[in-house]
Protein backbone atom coordinates (compact mmCIF):
# COMPACT_ATOMS: atom_id res chain seq x y z
CA UNK A 1 0.00 0.00 0.00
CA UNK A 2 1.27 3.45 -0.87
CA UNK A 3 2.46 5.99 1.65
CA UNK A 4 -0.19 8.61 2.52
CA UNK A 5 2.36 11.37 1.92
CA UNK A 6 3.25 10.79 -1.71
CA UNK A 7 5.57 13.11 -3.54
CA UNK A 8 3.86 15.64 -5.80
CA UNK A 9 5.10 15.90 -9.43
CA UNK A 10 6.69 19.29 -8.71
CA UNK A 11 8.84 17.74 -5.97
CA UNK A 12 7.21 18.76 -2.71
CA UNK A 13 5.50 16.38 -0.33
CA UNK A 14 1.87 17.02 0.50
CA UNK A 15 -0.63 15.14 2.57
CA UNK A 16 -3.69 13.87 0.83
CA UNK A 17 -1.83 12.53 -2.19
CA UNK A 18 -2.50 8.89 -2.62
CA UNK A 19 -1.15 6.91 -5.52
CA UNK A 20 -3.41 4.53 -7.33
CA UNK A 21 -0.92 1.65 -7.02
CA UNK A 22 -3.18 -0.73 -5.14
CA UNK A 23 -5.71 -1.07 -7.96
CA UNK A 24 -3.15 -1.23 -10.76
CA UNK A 25 -5.07 1.18 -12.99
CA UNK A 26 -4.55 4.86 -13.49
CA UNK A 27 -8.27 5.49 -13.97
CA UNK A 28 -7.87 6.74 -17.52
CA UNK A 29 -6.51 10.14 -16.59
CA UNK A 30 -3.00 9.63 -17.93
CA UNK A 31 -1.38 10.14 -14.54
CA UNK A 32 -0.78 7.97 -11.56
CA UNK A 33 -2.40 10.67 -9.43
CA UNK A 34 -6.12 11.14 -9.72
CA UNK A 35 -8.51 13.69 -8.29
CA UNK A 36 -5.87 16.39 -8.21
CA UNK A 37 -6.64 19.82 -9.61
CA UNK A 38 -4.03 22.55 -9.72
CA UNK A 39 -4.65 25.33 -7.27
CA UNK A 40 -4.16 27.95 -9.98
CA UNK A 41 -7.37 26.82 -11.73
CA UNK A 42 -9.40 27.46 -8.60
CA UNK A 43 -7.71 30.82 -8.13
CA UNK A 44 -8.43 31.86 -11.73
CA UNK A 45 -12.09 31.07 -11.31
CA UNK A 46 -12.31 33.46 -8.38
CA UNK A 47 -10.66 36.32 -10.30
CA UNK A 48 -13.22 36.66 -13.08
CA UNK A 49 -14.35 40.27 -13.30
CA UNK A 50 -17.99 41.09 -12.74
CA UNK A 51 -19.90 41.54 -16.01
CA UNK A 52 -21.23 44.89 -17.15
CA UNK A 53 -24.73 44.02 -18.35
CA UNK A 54 -25.54 47.63 -19.16
CA UNK A 55 -22.73 47.69 -21.75
CA UNK A 56 -23.92 44.60 -23.61
CA UNK A 57 -27.53 45.81 -23.49
CA UNK A 58 -26.55 49.23 -24.87
CA UNK A 59 -24.65 47.62 -27.74
CA UNK A 60 -27.51 45.29 -28.65
CA UNK A 61 -30.14 48.03 -28.44
CA UNK A 62 -27.92 50.40 -30.45
CA UNK A 63 -27.53 47.88 -33.26
CA UNK A 64 -31.26 47.07 -33.30
CA UNK A 65 -32.16 50.76 -33.24
CA UNK A 66 -29.85 51.54 -36.13
CA UNK A 67 -31.36 48.67 -38.14
CA UNK A 68 -35.02 49.47 -37.47
CA UNK A 69 -35.08 53.28 -37.38
CA UNK A 70 -34.65 53.88 -41.16
CA UNK A 71 -37.75 51.79 -42.05
CA UNK A 72 -40.15 54.26 -43.77
CA UNK A 73 -43.82 55.14 -43.20
CA UNK A 74 -43.53 55.69 -39.42
CA UNK A 75 -42.82 52.00 -38.88
CA UNK A 76 -39.20 52.80 -38.08
CA UNK A 77 -40.23 55.29 -35.40
CA UNK A 78 -42.33 52.70 -33.61
CA UNK A 79 -39.86 49.85 -34.05
CA UNK A 80 -36.52 51.65 -33.81
CA UNK A 81 -37.35 54.61 -31.57
CA UNK A 82 -37.64 52.63 -28.32
CA UNK A 83 -34.42 50.77 -29.12
CA UNK A 84 -32.65 54.07 -29.68
CA UNK A 85 -33.83 55.49 -26.37
CA UNK A 86 -32.91 52.29 -24.53
CA UNK A 87 -29.46 52.28 -26.16
CA UNK A 88 -28.80 55.82 -24.97
CA UNK A 89 -30.07 55.09 -21.45
CA UNK A 90 -28.15 51.82 -21.09
CA UNK A 91 -25.09 53.40 -22.69
CA UNK A 92 -24.98 56.13 -20.04
CA UNK A 93 -25.56 53.57 -17.29
CA UNK A 94 -22.89 51.30 -18.82
CA UNK A 95 -20.29 54.06 -18.90
CA UNK A 96 -20.99 54.89 -15.25
CA UNK A 97 -20.84 51.23 -14.23
CA UNK A 98 -17.70 50.71 -16.33
CA UNK A 99 -15.89 53.48 -14.51
CA UNK A 100 -16.94 51.99 -11.18
CA UNK A 101 -15.78 48.49 -12.27
CA UNK A 102 -12.37 49.68 -13.38
CA UNK A 103 -12.97 50.03 -17.11
CA UNK A 104 -14.95 46.85 -17.73
CA UNK A 105 -17.46 47.36 -20.53
CA UNK A 106 -16.58 50.95 -21.42
CA UNK A 107 -16.11 50.25 -25.13
CA UNK A 108 -19.39 48.36 -25.77
CA UNK A 109 -21.37 50.90 -23.77
CA UNK A 110 -19.78 53.81 -25.64
CA UNK A 111 -20.43 52.15 -29.00
CA UNK A 112 -24.05 51.42 -28.03
CA UNK A 113 -24.48 54.99 -26.83
CA UNK A 114 -23.05 56.31 -30.09
CA UNK A 115 -25.22 54.07 -32.27
CA UNK A 116 -28.38 54.98 -30.34
CA UNK A 117 -27.60 58.70 -30.48
CA UNK A 118 -26.77 58.50 -34.21
CA UNK A 119 -30.05 56.72 -34.94
CA UNK A 120 -31.95 59.32 -32.91
CA UNK A 121 -30.25 62.09 -34.87
CA UNK A 122 -31.35 60.46 -38.14
CA UNK A 123 -35.04 60.91 -37.26
CA UNK A 124 -35.20 64.70 -37.95
CA UNK A 125 -33.61 64.06 -41.35
CA UNK A 126 -36.40 61.73 -42.47
CA UNK A 127 -35.42 58.32 -41.10
CA UNK A 128 -38.50 56.40 -40.07
CA UNK A 129 -41.16 58.65 -41.53
CA UNK A 130 -40.17 59.77 -45.04
CA UNK A 131 -39.58 57.56 -48.04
Amino acid sequence: MADRHEQHPDGERRSGWQADDQSGADRGRGSRFWGWQPQSVAMDMQRTPPPNGFAISALIFGILGLLFTPIPFFIGLFLGGPFDLLAVAFGIAGVRAGRRLGGIGLVPSAVGLGLGAFALLLIPFGAGWAW
